[in-house]
Protein backbone atom coordinates (compact mmCIF):
# COMPACT_ATOMS: atom_id res chain seq x y z
CA UNK A 1 0.00 0.00 0.00
CA UNK A 2 1.39 3.40 -0.95
CA UNK A 3 2.22 5.79 1.82
CA UNK A 4 0.66 9.26 1.72
CA UNK A 5 3.53 11.60 1.09
CA UNK A 6 2.02 15.08 0.90
CA UNK A 7 4.31 17.48 2.78
CA UNK A 8 2.83 20.77 3.89
CA UNK A 9 4.09 23.79 5.82
CA UNK A 10 3.40 23.40 9.55
CA UNK A 11 2.27 26.43 11.58
CA UNK A 12 5.13 28.04 13.46
CA UNK A 13 3.44 28.20 16.87
CA UNK A 14 5.49 25.33 18.25
CA UNK A 15 8.75 26.91 17.13
CA UNK A 16 8.33 30.23 18.95
CA UNK A 17 10.35 31.09 22.06
CA UNK A 18 8.72 30.13 25.34
CA UNK A 19 9.60 30.33 29.05
CA UNK A 20 12.32 28.03 30.36
CA UNK A 21 9.81 25.95 32.36
CA UNK A 22 7.96 24.79 29.25
CA UNK A 23 7.46 21.03 29.48
CA UNK A 24 7.24 18.92 26.33
CA UNK A 25 5.24 15.81 27.17
CA UNK A 26 4.84 14.40 23.70
CA UNK A 27 6.16 14.98 20.19
CA UNK A 28 3.88 15.31 17.21
CA UNK A 29 4.74 11.76 16.11
CA UNK A 30 4.07 10.44 19.59
CA UNK A 31 0.75 12.26 19.82
CA UNK A 32 -0.36 10.89 16.46
CA UNK A 33 0.51 7.37 17.60
CA UNK A 34 -1.39 7.89 20.86
CA UNK A 35 -4.46 9.17 19.04
CA UNK A 36 -4.52 6.86 16.01
CA UNK A 37 -2.64 3.78 17.17
CA UNK A 38 -0.34 1.70 14.99
CA UNK A 39 -0.50 0.62 11.36
CA UNK A 40 -2.22 3.73 10.00
CA UNK A 41 -1.28 6.06 7.20
CA UNK A 42 -1.36 9.71 8.25
CA UNK A 43 -1.62 12.68 5.93
CA UNK A 44 -1.28 16.30 6.97
CA UNK A 45 -3.41 19.09 5.46
CA UNK A 46 -2.93 22.81 5.95
CA UNK A 47 -6.17 24.78 5.75
CA UNK A 48 -6.08 28.59 5.54
CA UNK A 49 -8.82 30.18 7.63
CA UNK A 50 -10.28 32.69 5.21
CA UNK A 51 -12.69 35.41 6.47
CA UNK A 52 -15.78 33.49 5.31
CA UNK A 53 -14.64 30.31 7.07
CA UNK A 54 -13.69 32.29 10.20
CA UNK A 55 -17.16 33.80 10.35
CA UNK A 56 -18.75 30.36 9.91
CA UNK A 57 -16.63 28.86 12.70
CA UNK A 58 -17.26 31.69 15.14
CA UNK A 59 -21.00 31.60 14.48
CA UNK A 60 -21.10 27.83 15.06
CA UNK A 61 -19.09 27.88 18.29
CA UNK A 62 -19.40 31.35 19.82
CA UNK A 63 -15.59 31.30 20.12
CA UNK A 64 -12.90 33.42 18.49
CA UNK A 65 -10.64 31.90 15.83
CA UNK A 66 -7.49 34.01 15.61
CA UNK A 67 -5.47 31.40 13.69
CA UNK A 68 -4.45 32.18 10.11
CA UNK A 69 -4.45 28.46 9.32
CA UNK A 70 -5.02 25.09 10.94
CA UNK A 71 -3.35 21.73 10.46
CA UNK A 72 -5.58 18.65 10.31
CA UNK A 73 -4.24 15.10 10.17
CA UNK A 74 -6.22 12.36 8.45
CA UNK A 75 -5.61 8.72 9.36
CA UNK A 76 -6.41 5.80 7.08
CA UNK A 77 -6.21 2.11 7.79
CA UNK A 78 -6.22 -0.27 4.83
CA UNK A 79 -7.22 2.70 2.66
CA UNK A 80 -10.30 3.57 4.73
CA UNK A 81 -10.60 6.83 6.66
CA UNK A 82 -10.35 6.09 10.38
CA UNK A 83 -10.20 9.52 12.01
CA UNK A 84 -8.87 13.05 12.26
CA UNK A 85 -6.54 14.91 14.59
CA UNK A 86 -6.16 18.65 15.11
CA UNK A 87 -3.28 20.37 16.91
CA UNK A 88 -4.56 23.24 19.03
CA UNK A 89 -2.68 26.07 20.76
CA UNK A 90 -4.87 27.72 23.40
CA UNK A 91 -3.67 30.30 25.93
CA UNK A 92 -4.15 29.39 29.60
CA UNK A 93 -3.03 32.21 31.90
CA UNK A 94 -0.46 33.79 29.61
CA UNK A 95 1.13 31.07 27.48
CA UNK A 96 -0.28 28.70 24.86
CA UNK A 97 -0.93 25.08 25.74
CA UNK A 98 -0.33 22.74 22.81
CA UNK A 99 -2.44 19.61 22.58
CA UNK A 100 -3.86 17.24 19.99
CA UNK A 101 -7.56 16.44 19.68
CA UNK A 102 -8.42 13.10 18.09
CA UNK A 103 -11.82 13.00 16.36
CA UNK A 104 -13.63 9.97 14.95
CA UNK A 105 -15.26 9.73 11.52
CA UNK A 106 -18.56 10.31 13.38
CA UNK A 107 -17.14 13.70 14.45
CA UNK A 108 -16.82 12.81 18.14
CA UNK A 109 -13.74 13.16 20.35
CA UNK A 110 -11.76 9.95 20.53
CA UNK A 111 -8.87 11.29 22.65
CA UNK A 112 -7.08 14.45 23.81
CA UNK A 113 -3.30 14.36 24.26
CA UNK A 114 -1.20 17.10 25.90
CA UNK A 115 1.95 17.92 23.94
CA UNK A 116 3.53 21.07 25.45
CA UNK A 117 2.67 22.94 28.68
CA UNK A 118 4.45 26.28 29.18
CA UNK A 119 3.18 27.78 32.45
CA UNK A 120 4.31 27.31 36.04
CA UNK A 121 0.82 26.42 37.30
CA UNK A 122 -2.14 24.48 36.01
CA UNK A 123 -0.26 21.42 34.81
CA UNK A 124 -2.80 19.15 36.48
CA UNK A 125 -4.67 19.07 33.16
CA UNK A 126 -2.13 16.52 31.96
CA UNK A 127 -3.89 13.95 34.17
CA UNK A 128 -5.46 11.36 31.79
CA UNK A 129 -8.61 11.41 33.92
CA UNK A 130 -9.18 15.05 33.00
CA UNK A 131 -8.60 14.41 29.29
CA UNK A 132 -10.91 11.37 29.23
CA UNK A 133 -13.89 13.61 30.07
CA UNK A 134 -13.90 14.87 26.48
CA UNK A 135 -14.28 11.45 24.84
CA UNK A 136 -17.53 11.07 22.92
CA UNK A 137 -18.22 14.82 22.87
CA UNK A 138 -19.35 16.42 19.59
CA UNK A 139 -19.59 19.99 18.28
CA UNK A 140 -23.11 20.21 19.71
CA UNK A 141 -22.01 19.20 23.22
CA UNK A 142 -21.73 21.75 26.01
CA UNK A 143 -18.23 21.80 27.50
CA UNK A 144 -18.83 24.01 30.54
CA UNK A 145 -16.37 23.83 33.41
CA UNK A 146 -17.72 22.56 36.75
CA UNK A 147 -20.79 21.35 34.90
CA UNK A 148 -20.07 19.21 31.84
CA UNK A 149 -16.32 19.11 32.53
CA UNK A 150 -15.00 18.69 36.08
CA UNK A 151 -12.44 21.38 36.84
CA UNK A 152 -9.13 20.86 38.65
CA UNK A 153 -8.54 23.16 41.63
CA UNK A 154 -5.76 25.57 40.79
CA UNK A 155 -5.97 24.79 37.09
CA UNK A 156 -9.11 26.66 36.06
CA UNK A 157 -7.47 28.67 33.28
CA UNK A 158 -5.69 25.63 31.88
CA UNK A 159 -8.87 23.54 32.07
CA UNK A 160 -10.80 26.27 30.26
CA UNK A 161 -8.13 26.46 27.55
CA UNK A 162 -8.35 22.71 26.88
CA UNK A 163 -12.16 22.76 26.79
CA UNK A 164 -12.13 25.76 24.46
CA UNK A 165 -9.62 24.11 22.11
CA UNK A 166 -11.56 20.83 21.99
CA UNK A 167 -14.73 22.71 21.06
CA UNK A 168 -12.89 24.62 18.32
CA UNK A 169 -11.36 21.43 16.92
CA UNK A 170 -14.78 19.78 16.69
CA UNK A 171 -16.28 22.79 14.95
CA UNK A 172 -13.35 22.89 12.52
CA UNK A 173 -13.76 19.25 11.53
CA UNK A 174 -17.52 19.72 11.13
CA UNK A 175 -16.90 22.68 8.80
CA UNK A 176 -14.13 21.09 6.74
CA UNK A 177 -15.42 17.54 6.40
CA UNK A 178 -18.75 15.90 5.71
CA UNK A 179 -19.78 12.90 7.80
CA UNK A 180 -21.28 11.28 4.72
CA UNK A 181 -18.60 12.15 2.16
CA UNK A 182 -16.65 8.90 2.36
CA UNK A 183 -19.61 6.54 2.49
CA UNK A 184 -21.39 7.62 -0.68
CA UNK A 185 -18.54 8.67 -2.97
CA UNK A 186 -18.42 7.17 -6.42
CA UNK A 187 -14.67 7.73 -6.56
CA UNK A 188 -11.91 7.13 -4.06
CA UNK A 189 -9.65 10.17 -4.36
CA UNK A 190 -5.91 9.96 -3.60
CA UNK A 191 -4.35 13.38 -2.84
CA UNK A 192 -1.21 14.05 -4.87
CA UNK A 193 2.29 13.75 -3.49
CA UNK A 194 4.88 16.49 -3.61
CA UNK A 195 7.04 14.13 -5.67
CA UNK A 196 4.40 14.21 -8.42
CA UNK A 197 4.70 17.98 -8.85
CA UNK A 198 7.07 19.36 -11.52
CA UNK A 199 10.31 20.84 -10.26
CA UNK A 200 9.05 24.38 -10.91
CA UNK A 201 6.39 23.93 -8.21
CA UNK A 202 8.26 21.89 -5.59
CA UNK A 203 9.83 24.88 -3.83
CA UNK A 204 6.50 25.81 -2.22
CA UNK A 205 4.43 22.61 -2.19
CA UNK A 206 1.33 23.73 -0.34
CA UNK A 207 -1.83 21.77 -0.87
CA UNK A 208 -4.96 23.67 0.14
CA UNK A 209 -8.34 22.02 0.54
CA UNK A 210 -11.84 23.13 1.41
CA UNK A 211 -15.00 21.07 1.55
CA UNK A 212 -18.52 22.44 1.73
CA UNK A 213 -22.08 21.36 0.98
CA UNK A 214 -23.10 22.78 -2.38
CA UNK A 215 -25.60 21.88 -5.11
CA UNK A 216 -27.17 19.21 -2.94
CA UNK A 217 -23.94 17.33 -2.30
CA UNK A 218 -20.46 17.56 -0.82
CA UNK A 219 -18.12 19.72 -2.88
CA UNK A 220 -14.37 19.25 -2.48
CA UNK A 221 -11.81 21.69 -3.89
CA UNK A 222 -8.07 21.03 -3.72
CA UNK A 223 -5.35 23.17 -5.22
CA UNK A 224 -1.62 23.61 -5.26
CA UNK A 225 -0.49 27.15 -4.55
CA UNK A 226 2.55 28.93 -3.09
CA UNK A 227 0.49 31.86 -1.75
CA UNK A 228 -2.08 31.62 1.05
CA UNK A 229 -3.87 34.87 -0.01
CA UNK A 230 -4.13 33.59 -3.59
CA UNK A 231 -5.45 30.24 -2.34
CA UNK A 232 -8.05 32.09 -0.24
CA UNK A 233 -9.16 34.10 -3.28
CA UNK A 234 -9.36 30.96 -5.42
CA UNK A 235 -11.46 29.13 -2.84
CA UNK A 236 -13.84 32.08 -2.44
CA UNK A 237 -14.31 32.35 -6.21
CA UNK A 238 -14.77 28.59 -6.52
CA UNK A 239 -17.63 28.39 -4.05
CA UNK A 240 -19.13 31.64 -5.33
CA UNK A 241 -19.30 30.09 -8.81
CA UNK A 242 -20.95 26.95 -7.42
CA UNK A 243 -23.52 29.12 -5.68
CA UNK A 244 -24.16 31.04 -8.92
CA UNK A 245 -24.70 27.86 -10.95
CA UNK A 246 -26.98 26.47 -8.26
CA UNK A 247 -29.08 29.64 -8.37
CA UNK A 248 -29.71 28.93 -12.04
CA UNK A 249 -30.20 25.15 -12.18
CA UNK A 250 -31.38 24.01 -8.74
CA UNK A 251 -34.71 22.16 -8.78
CA UNK A 252 -35.00 22.44 -4.99
CA UNK A 253 -34.86 26.24 -4.74
CA UNK A 254 -38.01 28.26 -5.23
CA UNK A 255 -35.97 31.21 -6.49
CA UNK A 256 -33.86 29.39 -9.11
CA UNK A 257 -34.17 30.14 -12.81
CA UNK A 258 -35.02 26.49 -13.47
CA UNK A 259 -37.96 26.65 -11.07
CA UNK A 260 -39.22 29.79 -12.81
CA UNK A 261 -38.98 28.13 -16.22
CA UNK A 262 -40.72 24.97 -15.04
CA UNK A 263 -43.59 27.03 -13.62
CA UNK A 264 -44.17 29.23 -16.65
CA UNK A 265 -42.84 27.73 -19.88
CA UNK A 266 -46.01 25.71 -20.54
CA UNK A 267 -48.16 28.86 -20.58
CA UNK A 268 -45.90 31.22 -22.54
CA UNK A 269 -42.35 31.49 -23.94
CA UNK A 270 -39.82 32.28 -21.22
CA UNK A 271 -36.62 34.21 -21.92
CA UNK A 272 -33.67 32.51 -20.21
CA UNK A 273 -30.09 33.42 -19.34
CA UNK A 274 -27.13 32.57 -21.56
CA UNK A 275 -26.02 29.85 -19.14
CA UNK A 276 -29.46 28.23 -19.18
CA UNK A 277 -29.76 28.50 -22.94
CA UNK A 278 -26.32 27.00 -23.61
CA UNK A 279 -26.80 24.06 -21.24
CA UNK A 280 -30.26 23.37 -22.67
CA UNK A 281 -28.69 23.31 -26.15
CA UNK A 282 -26.05 20.83 -24.99
CA UNK A 283 -28.77 18.73 -23.38
CA UNK A 284 -30.69 18.67 -26.68
CA UNK A 285 -27.59 17.43 -28.52
CA UNK A 286 -27.11 14.78 -25.85
CA UNK A 287 -30.72 13.68 -26.25
CA UNK A 288 -30.17 13.33 -29.98
CA UNK A 289 -26.83 11.53 -29.64
CA UNK A 290 -28.20 8.99 -27.13
CA UNK A 291 -31.39 8.29 -29.11
CA UNK A 292 -33.50 9.81 -26.34
CA UNK A 293 -32.06 7.90 -23.37
CA UNK A 294 -30.56 10.98 -21.69
CA UNK A 295 -33.30 13.57 -21.54
CA UNK A 296 -33.62 16.57 -19.14
CA UNK A 297 -37.43 16.40 -19.39
CA UNK A 298 -37.48 13.30 -17.11
CA UNK A 299 -38.46 15.41 -14.06
CA UNK A 300 -42.06 14.04 -14.08
CA UNK A 301 -40.61 10.52 -14.02
CA UNK A 302 -38.37 11.37 -11.07
CA UNK A 303 -41.51 12.49 -9.30
CA UNK A 304 -43.29 9.26 -10.19
CA UNK A 305 -40.45 7.19 -8.82
CA UNK A 306 -40.39 9.24 -5.62
CA UNK A 307 -37.11 11.10 -5.97
CA UNK A 308 -38.49 14.65 -5.78
CA UNK A 309 -41.26 14.04 -3.27
CA UNK A 310 -43.39 11.29 -1.80
CA UNK A 311 -45.12 9.34 -4.55
CA UNK A 312 -48.88 10.11 -4.79
CA UNK A 313 -51.35 7.33 -3.94
CA UNK A 314 -52.13 6.54 -7.58
CA UNK A 315 -51.39 3.21 -9.31
CA UNK A 316 -47.90 3.19 -10.81
CA UNK A 317 -49.14 2.20 -14.27
CA UNK A 318 -51.45 5.21 -14.34
CA UNK A 319 -48.68 7.55 -13.15
CA UNK A 320 -46.31 6.32 -15.86
CA UNK A 321 -48.97 6.70 -18.54
CA UNK A 322 -49.56 10.31 -17.48
CA UNK A 323 -45.84 11.05 -17.23
CA UNK A 324 -45.21 9.61 -20.70
CA UNK A 325 -47.29 12.47 -22.14
CA UNK A 326 -45.03 15.03 -20.47
CA UNK A 327 -41.60 13.53 -21.21
CA UNK A 328 -39.64 14.09 -24.41
CA UNK A 329 -37.33 16.83 -25.63
CA UNK A 330 -39.34 17.00 -28.86
CA UNK A 331 -41.92 18.91 -26.81
CA UNK A 332 -39.43 21.67 -25.87
CA UNK A 333 -39.30 24.69 -28.16
CA UNK A 334 -36.10 26.74 -28.28
CA UNK A 335 -37.13 29.91 -30.06
CA UNK A 336 -35.62 33.26 -30.98
CA UNK A 337 -34.07 35.56 -28.37
CA UNK A 338 -33.28 32.66 -26.01
CA UNK A 339 -36.91 31.83 -25.35
CA UNK A 340 -38.05 28.43 -24.13
CA UNK A 341 -41.56 27.00 -24.27
CA UNK A 342 -43.07 23.64 -23.31
CA UNK A 343 -45.64 22.29 -25.75
CA UNK A 344 -47.43 20.27 -23.07
CA UNK A 345 -48.61 21.26 -19.59
CA UNK A 346 -46.98 19.52 -16.66
CA UNK A 347 -43.56 19.32 -18.30
CA UNK A 348 -40.48 20.02 -16.20
CA UNK A 349 -36.73 20.08 -16.76
CA UNK A 350 -34.15 18.53 -14.46
CA UNK A 351 -30.53 18.94 -15.58
CA UNK A 352 -29.15 16.79 -12.75
CA UNK A 353 -25.50 15.88 -13.33
CA UNK A 354 -25.25 18.06 -16.42
CA UNK A 355 -25.35 21.17 -14.21
CA UNK A 356 -22.72 19.64 -11.95
CA UNK A 357 -20.46 18.95 -14.92
CA UNK A 358 -20.82 22.58 -15.99
CA UNK A 359 -20.15 23.80 -12.45
CA UNK A 360 -16.88 21.90 -11.89
CA UNK A 361 -15.57 22.97 -15.28
CA UNK A 362 -16.44 26.62 -14.59
CA UNK A 363 -14.67 26.46 -11.23
CA UNK A 364 -11.56 25.00 -12.86
CA UNK A 365 -11.60 27.80 -15.44
CA UNK A 366 -11.62 30.38 -12.66
CA UNK A 367 -8.69 28.66 -10.97
CA UNK A 368 -6.64 28.70 -14.17
CA UNK A 369 -7.46 32.37 -14.76
CA UNK A 370 -6.03 33.17 -11.31
CA UNK A 371 -2.79 31.35 -12.10
CA UNK A 372 -3.36 28.27 -9.94
CA UNK A 373 -0.99 25.57 -11.34
CA UNK A 374 -3.07 22.53 -10.39
CA UNK A 375 -6.57 21.99 -8.99
CA UNK A 376 -9.09 19.22 -8.39
CA UNK A 377 -12.82 20.01 -8.11
CA UNK A 378 -15.49 17.43 -7.32
CA UNK A 379 -19.20 17.45 -6.59
CA UNK A 380 -20.23 14.32 -4.74
CA UNK A 381 -17.11 12.67 -6.23
CA UNK A 382 -19.22 11.74 -9.27
CA UNK A 383 -18.59 15.01 -11.18
CA UNK A 384 -14.91 15.94 -11.32
CA UNK A 385 -12.69 18.38 -13.18
CA UNK A 386 -8.93 18.38 -12.66
CA UNK A 387 -5.95 20.06 -14.25
CA UNK A 388 -2.22 20.34 -13.69
CA UNK A 389 1.02 21.16 -15.51
CA UNK A 390 1.50 17.51 -16.51
CA UNK A 391 -0.34 14.15 -16.39
CA UNK A 392 -0.31 12.22 -13.13
CA UNK A 393 -0.64 15.19 -10.75
CA UNK A 394 -4.05 13.88 -9.66
CA UNK A 395 -5.24 10.31 -9.42
CA UNK A 396 -8.37 8.52 -8.28
CA UNK A 397 -9.75 5.03 -7.89
CA UNK A 398 -13.09 3.97 -9.27
CA UNK A 399 -15.33 2.23 -6.77
CA UNK A 400 -16.60 -1.28 -7.24
CA UNK A 401 -20.43 -1.01 -7.46
CA UNK A 402 -20.76 -4.43 -5.81
CA UNK A 403 -18.42 -3.47 -2.96
CA UNK A 404 -18.22 0.34 -2.66
CA UNK A 405 -15.38 0.18 -0.12
CA UNK A 406 -13.19 -1.42 -2.79
CA UNK A 407 -11.97 -0.26 -6.18
CA UNK A 408 -11.93 -1.76 -9.67
CA UNK A 409 -9.27 0.54 -11.15
CA UNK A 410 -6.85 3.28 -10.24
CA UNK A 411 -6.43 6.09 -12.75
CA UNK A 412 -3.76 8.75 -13.07
CA UNK A 413 -5.56 11.68 -14.62
CA UNK A 414 -4.45 13.55 -17.69
CA UNK A 415 -3.15 17.13 -17.43
CA UNK A 416 -6.71 18.40 -17.92
CA UNK A 417 -9.78 16.22 -17.76
CA UNK A 418 -13.44 16.05 -16.78
CA UNK A 419 -14.60 12.84 -15.11
CA UNK A 420 -18.20 11.73 -14.65
CA UNK A 421 -19.42 8.56 -12.94
CA UNK A 422 -22.99 7.32 -13.13
CA UNK A 423 -23.51 4.44 -10.75
CA UNK A 424 -25.82 2.49 -8.46
CA UNK A 425 -24.01 3.18 -5.17
CA UNK A 426 -27.06 4.92 -3.76
CA UNK A 427 -29.76 2.60 -5.12
CA UNK A 428 -33.14 2.60 -3.46
CA UNK A 429 -35.11 -0.56 -2.90
CA UNK A 430 -38.87 -0.96 -3.21
CA UNK A 431 -40.74 -4.24 -2.96
CA UNK A 432 -37.39 -6.02 -2.84
CA UNK A 433 -36.38 -4.53 -6.22
CA UNK A 434 -33.43 -2.09 -6.25
CA UNK A 435 -33.49 0.91 -8.56
CA UNK A 436 -31.41 4.04 -9.02
CA UNK A 437 -32.08 7.72 -9.61
CA UNK A 438 -30.88 7.33 -13.21
CA UNK A 439 -33.95 7.15 -15.44
CA UNK A 440 -33.98 5.83 -19.00
CA UNK A 441 -36.34 8.23 -20.79
CA UNK A 442 -36.93 5.65 -23.54
CA UNK A 443 -38.40 3.05 -21.17
CA UNK A 444 -39.54 5.41 -18.37
CA UNK A 445 -37.80 3.02 -15.96
CA UNK A 446 -34.96 3.57 -13.46
CA UNK A 447 -31.73 1.69 -14.04
CA UNK A 448 -32.10 -1.41 -11.85
CA UNK A 449 -28.83 -3.35 -12.28
CA UNK A 450 -25.66 -3.16 -10.23
CA UNK A 451 -23.20 -1.15 -12.26
CA UNK A 452 -21.22 1.99 -12.92
CA UNK A 453 -19.94 3.93 -15.89
CA UNK A 454 -17.07 6.42 -15.75
CA UNK A 455 -16.23 8.70 -18.67
CA UNK A 456 -13.15 10.87 -19.21
CA UNK A 457 -13.59 13.90 -21.45
CA UNK A 458 -12.43 17.46 -22.11
CA UNK A 459 -15.93 18.78 -21.36
CA UNK A 460 -17.74 18.34 -18.06
CA UNK A 461 -21.23 18.37 -19.59
CA UNK A 462 -20.32 15.91 -22.35
CA UNK A 463 -18.80 13.58 -19.73
CA UNK A 464 -22.06 13.63 -17.77
CA UNK A 465 -24.16 12.82 -20.83
CA UNK A 466 -21.82 10.04 -21.91
CA UNK A 467 -21.58 8.33 -18.50
CA UNK A 468 -25.36 8.09 -18.23
CA UNK A 469 -25.69 6.84 -21.79
CA UNK A 470 -22.97 4.27 -21.21
CA UNK A 471 -24.66 2.94 -18.09
CA UNK A 472 -28.03 2.74 -19.86
CA UNK A 473 -26.57 0.98 -22.88
CA UNK A 474 -27.39 3.88 -25.21
CA UNK A 475 -25.17 5.17 -28.04
CA UNK A 476 -22.18 7.05 -26.67
CA UNK A 477 -19.44 9.02 -28.42
CA UNK A 478 -16.94 9.02 -25.52
CA UNK A 479 -13.40 7.92 -26.40
CA UNK A 480 -12.26 7.04 -22.88
CA UNK A 481 -14.49 5.14 -20.50
CA UNK A 482 -14.80 2.32 -17.99
CA UNK A 483 -18.00 0.35 -17.46
CA UNK A 484 -18.67 -2.12 -14.65
CA UNK A 485 -21.78 -4.30 -14.73
CA UNK A 486 -21.93 -6.80 -11.90
CA UNK A 487 -18.46 -8.31 -11.71
CA UNK A 488 -17.55 -7.58 -15.35
CA UNK A 489 -15.26 -4.67 -16.15
CA UNK A 490 -15.10 -3.23 -19.66
CA UNK A 491 -12.89 -0.32 -20.67
CA UNK A 492 -11.93 1.58 -23.80
CA UNK A 493 -9.15 4.11 -24.08
CA UNK A 494 -9.15 4.43 -20.29
CA UNK A 495 -5.44 5.03 -19.89
CA UNK A 496 -3.47 7.42 -22.07
CA UNK A 497 0.08 6.68 -23.21
CA UNK A 498 1.45 8.89 -20.42
CA UNK A 499 -0.66 7.14 -17.76
CA UNK A 500 -0.35 3.38 -18.34
CA UNK A 501 -2.84 0.97 -16.82
CA UNK A 502 -2.20 -0.05 -13.23
CA UNK A 503 -3.71 -2.78 -11.14
CA UNK A 504 -6.43 -1.67 -8.76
Amino acid sequence: MNRYATVLAFPGALLAAHPAFAQAFMTEAGALKAVFGKDVEVQRHLYPIAPALREQLQKASGLHFHEASVTVFEARKEGKLSGYAVVMNEVGKSEPITFMVGISTKHKVSDVVLMVFRESRGGEVRDPRFMRQFRGKSASSHLRLNDDILNYAGATLSSGAIARGVKKALVLVDALYSKEADSSSALLFQPPTVASMPAAHKDSPWLFRQQRYRMGTVCRVLLWCDSSPLADQAMQEAFAELRRVDEIFSNYRDDSELTYVNRNAASHPVEVSADFWNLLGRARRGWQQTSGAVDPTVAPLLRVWGFHQKRPAVPLRQQLAEARERVGFQFVEMGARQRVRFQRPGMELDFGGLAKGLAVQNVAARMKALGIPAAFVSLGESSVYAFGPQPGIWSLSIRDPQSPSGAVARVELDSEVAVSTSATYENRCEGGVPFSHIIDARTLQPYAKTGSATVFSRCGVEAEIASKALLLGAPVAARSWLRVIGSKVHSRGLFSDSSPAKDA
